[in-house]
């Protein structure tokens, strides 16, 4: 199950938290919320 965290690392790195980071991060946390919820 280390497909979800390589993708929020991912999508961590990738340049458009330069531009929406808001969005990003709580995308993210969303992503680790349901991450943790589905083990």
């Amino acid at each position: 199950m280390g497909s979800v965290a390589q993708k929020v690392m991912v999508t961590t790195k990738r340049p458009v938290m330069l531009v929406k980071p808001e969005r990003t991060h709580a995308t993210r946390v969303d992503e680790v919320d349901m991450f943790l919820g589905a083990h």
